[in-house]
């Protein structure tokens, strides 16, 4: 005998007699409906495309098995980590990240968690198959906190990388409030080139900027380190010496672009707790005309992890000299604004938050 299919009793026991024997009659009346509601595809009773919706904000055009989570759907790499998240508080199932990062219909999801007819046989082929891929391992480097990595890195903000910004960019910086470097901050930024990095630690304090991290993606990072870049052999053979400068100097850890995010987010954590200002684009890629994409939505699950000051940076005048509409030297229209560091109550959604961090980017934009 082999388990054909099995579900979640959305209450805390099965129905009973008074004699506490199960009553299989209403068991096998609720799993019928529930078979029932699947074929119909009716979305309000659907307890895992309903709970995607409203992490996402999605409205699709089909809601059947076949739509792509990312396209149809609108999951990005973030709100990959609220589903997780609300997937053991709400719905108690668990799904680890090399599976969800593998996952990419609607079906291909309901069968990995077992919530369809056919979950058992095809989730063990789906897992069997997900084993065989060669699996991305990030690194996240400590080594980078050590006393001789931060004598190295503050040596070179300082010596080297602030004059060239100045020399090259000459940007203005407008500071709303007074910043102190007091408690450490999650920093966001609008993101809009290669060199935004440089140019919000430009605009930072001293004691700021040289105490940031940042979070850069993984998969760029695991490129650089494997030789796995499609330019020249000569990019592939610098790759490992790019990644290593570039996370010596700049202090970057990865953050995977669609699952493995729980590791990341401990990272932040650990970086938060010994003093380091964590940056984050919470827009996911870059904007080559300037204009403010939408916030990922794991932007506030983040903020409400960590429970940390957020502290807004706006890069305005630099999506026109990216799209080549005027010249990038010393122009003078190059502005950064830095914000005023906001704090949110514990009762605040994360849905919530990260309409009020894109809000205020727009504001400083503006």
């Amino acid at each position: 005998m082999h388990v054909r299919q099995w579900r979640i009793w959305p209450e805390l026991d099965l129905p009973r007699t008074s004699t506490g024997k199960i009553q299989r009659r209403k068991v096998t009346e609720w799993i019928n409906a529930q078979q029932t509601s699947a074929r119909t595809g009716d979305a309000k009773s659907d307890a895992l495309l309903t709970l995607i919706l409203a992490i996402t904000g999605a409205k699709p055009e089909k809601i059947s098995d076949d739509a792509r989570l990312q396209e149809d759907l609108q999951m990005d790499s973030l709100s990959r980590v609220q589903l997780q998240a609300e997937l053991e508080q709400k719905l108690g199932l668990t799904v680890n990240d090399a599976m969800l990062e593998e996952v990419s219909t609607l079906g291909e999801l309901r069968r990995v968690l077992g919530l369809d007819a056919a979950a058992i046989p095809a989730a063990a082929t789906q897992e069997a198959s997900f084993a065989a891929a060669e699996p991305r391992h990030d690194i996240y480097p400590h080594w980078t906190w050590s006393w001789p990595s931060q004598a190295v890195r503050a040596a070179f903000i300082e010596c080297v990388h602030r004059p060239l910004v100045w020399l090259l960019a000459a940007p203005s910086v407008h500071r709303e409030s007074a910043l102190k470097a007091d408690k450490p901050l999650l920093l966001i930024a609008n993101h809009i080139s290669t060199y935004d990095v440089p140019l919000i630690l430009f605009a930072l304090p001293g004691p700021m900027r040289r105490h940031v991290a940042t979070a850069m993606a993984a998969d760029i990072l695991d490129d650089w380190r494997k030789r796995r870049n499609q330019g020249s052999w000569i990019l592939n053979t610098l790759g490992p010496l790019t990644w290593l400068l570039v996370t010596a100097l700049f202090n970057v850890f990865p953050l995977p672009r669609s699952a493995g995010f729980r590791q990341s987010f401990q990272h932040v954590g650990e970086a938060l707790d010994r003093g380091y200002n964590v940056l984050v684009f919470p827009e996911g890629h870059r904007s080559e005309e300037g204009a403010l994409q939408p916030f990922r939505p794991g932007i506030g699950l983040l903020v409400t992890e960590s429970r940390t000051r957020v502290l807004p940076v706006a890069l305005a005048g630099l999506g026109a000299m990216q799209a080549g509409r005027q010249r990038w030297f010393r122009s003078g229209k190059l502005r950064i604004v830095v914000g005023t560091p906001m704090w949110f109550d514990l009762d605040t959604s994360p849905e919530e938050i990260t309409a009020r961090l894109h809000a205020e980017m727009a504001r400083l934009l503006a």
